[in-house]
């Protein structure tokens, strides 16, 4: 019975729209933009490769993180990234960084060590092949070593960005209706991070 939603909520229609990438993107695919040529480096916790929707062209796991389970989370940005059928960039190479997700010190500890490896994985590709793109799942160390590969990184070309830079100078989406299509751009809100306890 789903005499608990309310008359007008429809879980299959939500299901349904739930695999779709709406904002226009089936679109702007269509027209030729799917990442292919771009290079993207995230850093996040064990990402399970074996997954159908994505494939990684590297995929690093530091000393803290490898006797962890793969992480749902890591899962869910790759998707979102390079997926087949969910990404916004699926044509995209994705060089993967696993850190702990355990401990907040290990991460830190070896995301330096990460970043470092992204400037020597630049250094040997030509320039249509460098990674320009890094997300991390977190916040950056706040150490001198830390900031001076970010600056590093950030003068050669490449768009560092972290947890706490997307909290202060981005919001998030949110549906106003999970009825409506996905496509629908007035079914949209943009939401600080503060908005919801988040």
């Amino acid at each position: 019975s789903m005499n608990h939603f309310p008359d007008d909520y429809n879980p299959k229609t939500v299901f349904e729209n739930g695999k779709k990438l709406g904002l226009g993107l089936d679109e702007v695919h269509e027209m030729g933009y799917t990442g292919k040529g771009c290079s993207v480096a995230v850093i996040d916790g064990v990402l399970d490769t074996n997954h159908n929707d994505f494939k990684v062209k590297s995929n690093t796991v530091s000393g803290f993180a490898q006797n962890e389970p793969s992480s749902f989370h890591a899962s869910a940005c790759v998707g979102l990234l390079g997926g087949k059928t969910t990404g916004v960039a699926p044509d995209a190479d994705i060089y993967y960084f696993a850190t702990s997700s355990k401990s907040h010190e290990a991460h830190i500890s070896s995301q330096t060590d990460m970043l470092k490896n992204i400037l020597e994985i630049n250094k040997t590709k030509p320039d249509n092949e460098k990674i320009r793109v890094v997300s991390i799942s977190a916040s950056v160390g706040q150490d001198a070593e830390a900031q001076k590969v970010l600056e590093e990184l950030r003068n050669s070309g490449v768009w560092v960005l972290s947890a706490n830079e997307f909290r202060e100078n981005f919001g998030y989406l949110t549906k106003k209706d999970p009825m409506k299509s996905p496509d629908d751009y007035e079914n949209y809100q943009i939401c600080n991070w503060n908005d919801n306890n988040g």
